[in-house]
Protein backbone atom coordinates (compact mmCIF):
# COMPACT_ATOMS: atom_id res chain seq x y z
CA UNK A 1 0.00 0.00 0.00
CA UNK A 2 1.08 3.43 -0.49
CA UNK A 3 0.19 4.74 3.05
CA UNK A 4 -2.69 5.26 5.14
CA UNK A 5 -5.99 4.94 3.52
CA UNK A 6 -7.45 7.85 5.20
CA UNK A 7 -4.81 10.32 4.19
CA UNK A 8 -4.14 12.61 1.74
CA UNK A 9 -5.98 14.01 -0.90
CA UNK A 10 -8.11 10.95 -1.61
CA UNK A 11 -8.98 10.05 1.88
CA UNK A 12 -11.51 7.39 2.59
CA UNK A 13 -13.02 7.18 6.28
CA UNK A 14 -11.31 5.14 8.66
CA UNK A 15 -14.11 2.48 9.48
CA UNK A 16 -15.05 0.41 6.35
CA UNK A 17 -13.70 -2.38 4.49
CA UNK A 18 -11.60 -3.16 1.24
CA UNK A 19 -10.36 -5.95 -1.45
CA UNK A 20 -7.13 -5.23 -2.97
CA UNK A 21 -5.89 -7.35 -5.71
CA UNK A 22 -2.31 -7.15 -7.83
CA UNK A 23 -1.31 -9.29 -10.31
CA UNK A 24 2.49 -10.19 -10.23
CA UNK A 25 3.90 -11.28 -14.03
CA UNK A 26 6.80 -13.58 -12.73
CA UNK A 27 9.82 -14.38 -15.07
CA UNK A 28 9.70 -17.96 -17.07
CA UNK A 29 11.11 -20.62 -15.24
CA UNK A 30 10.36 -22.77 -12.81
CA UNK A 31 8.78 -21.77 -9.60
CA UNK A 32 10.02 -19.21 -7.26
CA UNK A 33 9.79 -19.33 -3.65
CA UNK A 34 9.04 -15.85 -2.35
CA UNK A 35 8.18 -14.05 0.48
CA UNK A 36 5.49 -11.57 1.92
CA UNK A 37 5.73 -9.42 5.20
CA UNK A 38 2.63 -7.82 6.55
CA UNK A 39 3.44 -5.31 8.57
CA UNK A 40 0.91 -3.51 10.16
CA UNK A 41 -2.31 -3.98 8.12
CA UNK A 42 -5.20 -2.69 11.06
CA UNK A 43 -7.46 -4.13 11.95
CA UNK A 44 -7.80 -7.16 10.39
CA UNK A 45 -7.36 -8.60 7.16
CA UNK A 46 -7.36 -11.88 4.98
CA UNK A 47 -4.14 -12.69 2.71
CA UNK A 48 -5.13 -14.61 -0.35
CA UNK A 49 -2.15 -15.44 -3.24
CA UNK A 50 -3.56 -17.62 -6.09
CA UNK A 51 -6.55 -18.65 -4.58
CA UNK A 52 -5.19 -20.08 -1.47
CA UNK A 53 -5.67 -18.68 2.27
CA UNK A 54 -2.37 -17.88 3.52
CA UNK A 55 -2.71 -15.68 6.38
CA UNK A 56 -5.45 -13.85 8.63
CA UNK A 57 -5.01 -11.19 11.46
CA UNK A 58 -8.64 -10.63 12.97
CA UNK A 59 -12.01 -11.07 12.07
CA UNK A 60 -12.99 -9.91 8.37
CA UNK A 61 -16.96 -8.72 7.85
CA UNK A 62 -18.35 -6.16 5.56
CA UNK A 63 -20.85 -5.59 9.00
CA UNK A 64 -18.80 -3.14 11.00
CA UNK A 65 -20.44 -4.26 14.11
CA UNK A 66 -18.54 -8.07 13.24
CA UNK A 67 -14.94 -6.56 12.52
CA UNK A 68 -12.68 -8.13 15.60
CA UNK A 69 -9.15 -6.63 14.75
CA UNK A 70 -5.37 -8.32 16.17
CA UNK A 71 -2.51 -6.43 15.51
CA UNK A 72 -0.29 -9.05 14.95
CA UNK A 73 2.52 -8.60 11.66
CA UNK A 74 3.66 -11.41 10.02
CA UNK A 75 5.42 -13.08 6.78
CA UNK A 76 4.33 -15.92 4.76
CA UNK A 77 6.43 -18.00 2.03
CA UNK A 78 4.77 -18.90 -0.82
CA UNK A 79 6.03 -20.82 -4.37
CA UNK A 80 4.51 -19.23 -7.71
CA UNK A 81 5.37 -19.45 -11.35
CA UNK A 82 4.50 -17.41 -14.23
CA UNK A 83 1.54 -15.05 -12.54
CA UNK A 84 0.89 -14.36 -8.92
CA UNK A 85 -2.49 -13.20 -7.90
CA UNK A 86 -2.50 -11.36 -4.82
CA UNK A 87 -5.84 -10.85 -3.10
CA UNK A 88 -5.85 -8.33 0.48
CA UNK A 89 -9.34 -8.26 2.27
CA UNK A 90 -9.34 -5.23 5.15
CA UNK A 91 -11.72 -4.65 7.48
CA UNK A 92 -11.05 -1.87 10.08
CA UNK A 93 -13.57 -0.30 12.71
CA UNK A 94 -11.29 0.51 15.34
CA UNK A 95 -8.16 2.23 14.22
CA UNK A 96 -8.48 5.89 13.45
CA UNK A 97 -5.71 5.33 10.66
CA UNK A 98 -6.68 1.80 8.94
CA UNK A 99 -3.93 0.39 6.99
CA UNK A 100 -0.74 2.07 7.49
CA UNK A 101 2.84 2.22 5.07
Amino acid sequence: MPGDWNAGSTAFPYVGCMTCRLIVLLPKGPPQVLGLFLKEVATSYRLFCNGALLAENGTVFADMTAVRGTYAPQSVSLSAQDRLEIILQVANAEDRVGIRE
